[in-house]
């Protein structure tokens, strides 16, 4: 996600005319996170999420570069999103080996966010990714999301 936030008329319709709403952030694509982007960043994420909060949710990939170290990184996404009345779900993704012999990243941090208001009525909520994020939580084992892109 950069810092352009779409038409609000233009999201309105295409929210209108889907059913659920999933967006895609990487935010390893902006190197360090500016305070503007992050405030537009969790503007979109907000401003979607409420239109259908029961059927959509936002899936961001943390950042790898940080202004001081990873861990305040993630923080500051964690409370902007708290600020707005998301929940934050922290997950690990792991991405299918590239077909090149580049070496790249595999495993990523991440978050599923959704309304913390209708988390419970969510349909993401019982997604496969978060039914394994709990069962991990209650039997204390690592836990690897396998995707690809």
């Amino acid at each position: 996600m950069n810092a352009h936030v779409p038409n609000p008329k233009y999201l309105q319709d295409v929210l209108a005319k889907s059913g659920a709403v999933l967006l895609w952030g990487d935010l390893t694509k902006l190197g360090k996170i500016t305070g503007k982007e992050l405030d537009s960043m969790a503007h979109v994420v907000s401003s979607v999420i409420r239109q259908k909060p029961t059927m959509s949710a936002a899936f961001l990939v943390a950042p790898v570069m940080a202004k001081t170290n990873i861990r305040t990184e993630m923080r500051r996404v964690e409370d902007k999103m708290d600020m707005k009345n998301m929940t934050s779900i922290l997950c690990t993704v792991r991405m299918e080996v590239p077909p090149t012999s580049k070496r790249v990243p595999l495993v990523f941090h991440s978050w599923l966010i959704i309304d913390e208001a209708t988390q419970a009525e969510n349909i993401f909520a019982s997604s496969q990714l978060v039914m394994d994020r709990f069962n991990i939580e209650q039997n204390l084992l690592p836990f690897v999301w396998n995707c690809s892109l």
